[in-house]
């Protein structure tokens, strides 16, 4: 268990590409560059964050490597918010509208209602397989 920053950053808000790093350290953030970084989160467990994140995001991958994803920032940033693992939001970049911000908030909001969905499901799907292995052994006492 690590804690660190993991941030997403692109080229361009309207490119569809886009890369999540890892640092000890907070990343410098803002400025004109190139690659530009538009949302940093400080986490406990900054691997397991990343690993929640890829989970969401796993159809898109690009480039495993380079962590690059073919997505918008809007999602990248939802990915990472949704996370969980005692995250706490450092940095959003200004560039970002209202309707970019509550789309995050949307996209936040069902990721975390998806996963919640799925946890239940499996819990559901424990507690029948225990059912069913009590039911086998009050069948094998008759």
């Amino acid at each position: 268990m690590r804690t660190g920053y993991l941030y997403v950053e692109n080229r361009d808000p309207a490119e569809r590409l886009v890369r999540f790093g890892l640092t000890v350290r907070p990343p410098e953030f803002g400025g004109d560059g190139p690659a530009r970084i538009r949302f940093v989160a400080r986490f406990s467990d900054v691997d397991a964050a990343l690993m929640q994140v890829h989970e969401e995001l796993r159809r898109t991958l690009a480039d495993v490597d380079r962590r690059i994803y073919r997505t918008d920032v809007e999602t990248g940033i939802a990915a990472v918010r949704a996370a969980g693992f005692g995250a706490r939001q450092v940095y959003l970049d200004d560039g970002l509208d209202l309707a970019a911000r509550e789309r995050i908030e949307g996209l936040v909001q069902g990721m975390q209602t998806r996963r919640r969905r799925m946890e239940r499901f499996i819990d559901l799907l424990g507690y029948l397989a225990l059912a069913s292995l009590v039911l086998h052994a009050l069948a094998g006492l008759l």
